[in-house]
C-alpha cells in the first residue's frame, strides 16, 4: 500500500461515512480499483485507524447527543438496580438501547468472521450488497412505494450531479425489456398496511437513477445469481428533511419508515411466492 492510496482511502472513508451509503462497501471498491486485494494487502490496523478517525469526527459533531446517551445509560442501570421506571423513556435512553440491540447481531457472525471478511474481495458480492440496500427518497412518492417492475431505459428529464443526461438509451444491451421484482411485492405492501404503515405497489420507478439501480440489480440476479431475491422501495422523506421543502412534500416519521422496512423484510421471509391481491392502478 502506497502513501497515495492510503490518503485516497482515508478521503473515501471520511466522505462516505456521513452519507447514506456504505463506507465499507466503497472502501472495498476503491481497494479493488487501486489493485489492493483487501484484507491480504491492507493491514487490519489501517482499517481500524480509518474508522477511528471517523469515530472522532462523530464525537465532535454529535458530542451533546453522545453525552446524553452515556448519561442515560447509567441512569437506566440505576433504574434497573432500584427497580424504578420513568414515566416516559427519554429519547437518549431509547437511542442507546437501540444501538445496543443493533450491535448484538454482530456476535452471531463471529464464527464465520473470516468468511465474511473474504467476501470484501468479491466485487460481485459488494456490488450486489450495495444495490440491494439502496432505498430511494422521492418527492413524488406519498406512502412507501414497493416497486414492481424496472425497464431497460434511461431517459433523464434533468442531468445528474455529474452532468450526465442519457436520453432514449438502454441500460443493458443484452438485458430483457423489463424485469419484475423477485421479492413478494404485494405481500410486503399488505404486511405494512396490516401494521398501520401506508404503502402501495408502484408500477414505475422512473426512467433514470432509481429505475437504473433496480434494473441493474435484477439484471445481475437474472444473469449470475438466480437464487437471490431483489427489489426496490421508495420511502418518503423523514419529517426533519422536509422543513425547507415545498408545501405538500411527502414525509413520514423515521420510526414509521423503519417499521415499514422491518415488516417488508418479514413479508419476504414469510412469503416465497407473492400473494394474490388487487393492487393495480388506473393510470
Amino acid at each position: 500500500m502506497t502513501l497515495l492510496s492510503s490518503v485516497l482511502l482515508g478521503v473515501i472513508q471520511g466522505v462516505t461515512e456521513f452519507l447514506p451509503v456504505s463506507s465499507s462497501g466503497h472502501l472495498a471498491i476503491a481497494q479493488h480499483l487501486l489493485n489492493i486485494s483487501g484484507a491480504s494487502e491492507s493491514p487490519p490496523f489501517f482499517d481500524v485507524l480509518l474508522h477511528l478517525g471517523t469515530l472522532f469526527a462523530v464525537f465532535a459533531a454529535y458530542w451533546e447527543d453522545i453525552r446524553d446517551m452515556v448519561l442515560e445509560f447509567f441512569y437506566g442501570v440505576s433504574d434497573l438496580v432500584h427497580r424504578t421506571t420513568p414515566r416516559r423513556v427519554p429519547p437518549a435512553r431509547r437511542m442507546i438501547l437501540l444501538i445496543i440491540v443493533g450491535t448484538l447481531p454482530l456476535f452471531a457472525v463471529l464464527p464465520i468472521k473470516d468468511t465474511i471478511e473474504a467476501l470484501g474481495d468479491n466485487m460481485y458480492f459488494v456490488a450486489s450488497a450495495l444495490l440491494a440496500s439502496q432505498l430511494g427518497a422521492d418527492l413524488l412518492v406519498i406512502p412507501t412505494g414497493v416497486e414492481k417492475v424496472a425497464i431497460n431505459l434511461q431517459d433523464a428529464r434533468i442531468a445528474d450531479n455529474e452532468g450526465g443526461q442519457p436520453v432514449d438509451c438502454v441500460i443493458k444491451e443484452d438485458g430483457d425489456t423489463a424485469y419484475f421484482a423477485t421479492v413478494p411485492v404485494k405481500a410486503m405492501v399488505a404486511k405494512m398496511r396490516e401494521n398501520g404503515i401506508p404503502a402501495f405497489v408502484s408500477y414505475t420507478a422512473g426512467t433514470f437513477v432509481c429505475n437504473d439501480l433496480m434494473y441493474s440489480l435484477l439484471y445481475l440476479i437474472s444473469k449470475k445469481y438466480p437464487d437471490i431475491r431483489g427489489g426496490f422501495m421508495h420511502v418518503p422523506f423523514a419529517m426533519g428533511q422536509t422543513v425547507d421543502k415545498p408545501n405538500g412534500t411527502a414525509a413520514m416519521a423515521i420510526e414509521s419508515i423503519a417499521k415499514g422496512l422491518e415488516y417488508s423484510i418479514l413479508a419476504v421471509i414469510e412469503n416465497r411466492e407473492d400473494i394474490s391481491a388487487a393492487m393495480g392502478t388506473t393510470h
